[in-house]
């Protein structure tokens, strides 16, 4: 599923210093992007990565 809009967007990891978590980011217009997928890894969750 990622690959159909992965072209169009950027990949962001947050690793300290192992990876915890990821998101796309798609420009959907001018000005406008939308967060397509969002993950944080199971021994992180909850504790507010995933916030915005």
């Amino acid at each position: 599923m990622i690959d159909r809009y992965l072209e169009r967007g950027e990949l962001f990891v947050l690793h300290d210093p192992d990876a915890r978590g990821l998101c796309v980011v798609t420009r959907e217009g001018e000005g406008v992007a939308e967060i397509k997928n969002l993950a944080v890894a199971a021994a992180w969750r909850r504790r507010g990565y995933g916030r915005g």
